[in-house]
């Protein structure tokens, strides 16, 4: 549900500035949508990142700093204008540091120019911006303005309506909390609350041996199962998180890591190698609901390492022998 409603061709999100793997609100979702539908939509997309959150249950998706930010209640700045958009963040910096006498070549009022649908709309940014020329005095009235329109004021609605949707279910207060008498503040920042929900990128390969059971045959460090962490370790950090995807039906890891990974019964459910029959034909076989991978018993390690390497190869890793 979450990589459908958060994917770009749902109009509500749309790619971050600085790469194509985090999500931000799309500005338009109100022109793609009737704004009734967006708004609905948005605070349907806040009560299932909460829900998530209170469940331990990981989204498919990552969102960028500037959002996790407000939906903690965190200051914004200026540098994390450059996950929204890295080229008016650029501009705006050139334009504080650039020198006075080259402020005015620029002819800029106090406007925002924003296409919408193919046409170029002209916003005001203060009153009367339109008839305001930007000059070495107020350029820094002008980047603020500029600042709070591209960060806040063009995505209030749908943003207002995410954030509804997400204190419904967890309140802010809940993420904002003291300890000791109120000595100790341990308010979540934008890294966890990213972890939170969408879980650690990295793979500790170290962590993931230390928390994995064998079954059915297999033994630590012996045999094939021996044959699979030699592979693994082969493994760049890609092929190993498609593995894990492949086993585990996700590319990220809990917050704690491998001992925190979670079955779909929402119990803690380790990384499991169980031992199967069958010849050199015989395929590994996921069990995603159980963090488990059924790995024949091969006895020859080249071949083993030739069946996972097709494994993470597949372009489809939900269409290859997974439940």
């Amino acid at each position: 549900m979450s990589a459908s409603l958060f994917h770009p061709h749902a109009g509500l999100f749309k790619y971050g500035a600085v790469d194509n793997l985090t999500y931000q609100i799309n500005p338009l979702a109100s022109t793609l949508h009737t704004p009734e539908v967006a708004q609905r939509m948005f605070r349907v997309c806040g009560r299932l990142l909460a829900k998530a959150l209170l469940d331990k249950q990981l989204v498919a998706v990552s969102l960028n700093r500037p959002l996790l930010k407000h939906i903690l209640a965190a200051p914004v700045g200026l540098p994390d204008l450059e996950h929204v958009d890295a080229a008016l963040y650029h501009s705006l910096m050139w334009m504080l540091e650039c020198p006075p006498e080259q402020v005015e070549y620029l002819c800029q009022c106090f406007t925002a120019h924003e296409e919408e649908l193919g046409e170029l709309r002209e916003v005001e940014l203060i009153p009367n911006g339109s008839t305001v020329e930007v000059t070495a005095e107020n350029r820094l009235e002008f980047v603020t303005a500029r600042f709070k329109y591209a960060m806040l004021e063009r995505i209030a609605v749908p943003l207002g309506a995410l954030l509804s949707g997400f204190y419904e279910v967890v309140p802010l207060a809940a993420l904002k909390c003291e300890e000791d008498g109120g000595s100790i503040d341990s308010s979540l920042d934008a890294e966890d609350l990213e972890v939170a929900l969408c879980g650690q990128a990295l793979i500790d390969l170290d962590d993931w041996k230390a928390h994995t059971v064998y079954k059915n045959g297999l033994v630590e460090g012996t045999g094939a199962a021996a044959f699979f962490w030699r592979t693994v370790e082969g493994f760049d950090d890609e092929q190993r998180t498609r593995l894990l995807q492949f086993v585990t039906g996700t590319s990220r890891l809990p917050a704690g890591g491998f001992k925190n990974l979670i079955g779909v019964d929402g119990s803690t459910r380790p990384f499991e190698l169980c031992g199967t029959g069958g010849d050199e034909h015989a395929l590994p076989r996921s069990h995603t609901c159980f963090n488990r991978l059924d790995l024949p018993m091969y006895e020859d390690e080249d071949h083993m390492a030739a069946v996972l390497a097709g494994i993470v190869a597949a372009g489809d890793m939900g269409g290859f022998t997974m439940e």
